[in-house]
């Protein structure tokens, strides 16, 4: 298990009720003001990011399944593994096949791109999930 801190600023930070977020949805592709919001990477994106996960392989993928390089999210610690092997935010099945996001990593998305919380609650809630996976968040409002 890593022990990593995530530093999460608002200006990078994208929450996008009822459209769901992109890990990364890049300025270029904004063609509207309703778009514009949406500019930035969801907690699982920035997680992402911090692992080495590239923008391009992040842009346009809505969860961590579809990101060919998702073997670099960490693993959970096996206290927290429901069946074999088991990436942090992708499970795996016995063939070494990525299968579905994780429960954890549905969640995730569901807390980062709800409209029935504040900022601060969602980072209240995404806290202990991501300490899971020896992941620290750090909340930066005004960065």
């Amino acid at each position: 298990m890593s022990n990593m801190r995530l530093y999460i600023k608002a200006s990078e930070w994208s929450r996008a009720p009822n459209d769901g977020s992109a890990l990364y949805f890049p300025l270029e592709v904004v063609d509207n003001e309703e778009d514009a919001k949406l500019v930035g990477y969801c907690c699982l994106g920035l997680h992402g990011r911090a692992c080495g996960i590239s923008d391009d392989d992040m842009t346009g993928e809505g969860m961590p399944k579809g990101v060919l390089s998702a073997s670099k999210w960490g693993k959970l610690s096996v206290s927290d593994q429901l069946f074999g092997y088991r990436n942090a935010w992708v499970e795996q099945d016995e063939n070494a096949r990525w299968t579905r996001d994780s429960f954890l990593a549905t969640r995730c998305a569901c807390i980062n791109d709800s409209d029935a919380t504040t900022d601060q609650e969602k980072i209240d809630l995404l806290r202990p999930i991501f300490a899971k996976i020896g992941v620290t968040i750090y909340w930066l409002p005004n960065a």
